[in-house]
């Protein structure tokens, strides 16, 4: 084994792996309560009520490691590796191993496709109460990382991205309102689908470009109906990549740059995005209540009757 760990399961005889009988139904048990949960996290907590642990080694100088309970990094791994399927990693590589597997194939293959998909679930923020649109794709003037915040004012949440600072990074922090950046990506990006045709070249008969340029007018239509997740979803496969800038908004679909001109402007203590060369056609809710109580004081005051938005 190279010097090492000996991995549940199995133990070590004549400098071969060899099943131990007890470990491997652990193992087992394992990866198929997983197909059943498809949650690490619900596993962890079983695997503790059953007062199941790690592997517990003794080392020479008399030090005992492991025999605790499993957490969600070391099952992960576990979950994954292909030595319970006879097979050996090395570097990037899988080869054939000398020992005998305890695991099936097809159980194995079972728990890699679950866990891809919560792996692209969490990449997409589906089993996110609120997730965020723009997640790992919008960069501040300084090239650093957004991540989604907010602020709670009273009954009211305000959703910001701000820049992510590593430990101990006091630099300054860029924050823009979270709702007036979607709207301008989800309508940017429809527009560019809507007046983008299709590389011609790509396609060997006019009846492909014409389906590919129809399947890219559907999903300008349907782009902005998509729950969160499936937008992000969307801008994922465009490889959209948003990038902050003091005067501009850089907004790149793959190959695509959209460039527009742009100002922050402070209002006490929020900050706002103005755009000076684009309109955003999807009106904000907001603005249009304040212009419906607007009119209904005017309506106030000039006939005494209250609308009932004015109470609002």
């Amino acid at each position: 084994m190279d010097g090492r760990p000996i991995p549940i399961g199995y133990a070590l005889e004549d400098r071969k792996l060899v099943p131990a009988a007890q470990e491997a139904a652990t193992v087992r048990l394992i990866f198929e309560r997983y197909v059943e949960l498809r949650s690490i996290g619900a596993l962890v907590e079983e695997l503790y009520e059953r007062g199941i642990r790690t592997k517990q080694r003794t080392y020479c100088d008399g030090r005992i490691v492991g025999g605790i309970p499993f957490t969600k990094g070391p099952l992960a791994a576990l979950l994954q590796n292909p030595i319970y399927i006879g097979k050996v990693r090395h570097r990037d590589q899988i080869y054939d191993g000398q020992h005998e597997a305890i695991i099936e194939l097809e159980l194995f293959a079972k728990v890699q496709a679950i866990l891809d998909a919560n792996r692209q679930d969490r990449r997409l923020g589906r089993n996110a109460k609120s997730p965020s649109l723009l997640t790992s794709m919008l960069f501040d003037p300084d090239g650093r990382l957004m991540s989604p915040s907010h602020a709670n004012k009273g009954t009211r949440r305000y959703r910001y991205y701000q820049t992510r600072l590593g430990p101990g990074e006091k630099e300054l922090v860029w924050r823009l309102p979270a709702g007036e950046i979607e709207r301008l990506v989800i309508t940017s990006v429809v527009d560019h689908l809507r007046k983008q045709h299709p590389d011609q070249d790509a396609f060997p008969s006019a009846r492909e470009l014409a389906d590919a340029l129809a399947d890219q007018r559907d999903v300008a239509e349907r782009l902005p109906q998509l729950p969160t997740a499936e937008q992000r979803g969307a801008l994922m496969a465009l490889e959209v990549r948003i990038d902050l800038q003091e005067d501009a908004v850089v907004i790149s679909i793959g190959t695509d740059k959209i460039t527009l001109s742009s100002k922050l402007v402070r209002r006490g203590n929020d900050v706002r995005l103005v755009i000076a060369e684009h309109r955003i056609t999807s009106p904000d809710p907001i603005l249009c209540k304040l212009v419906a109580q607007g009119f209904a004081a005017r309506d106030y005051l000039m006939t005494g009757a209250l609308h009932p938005c004015i109470r609002e």
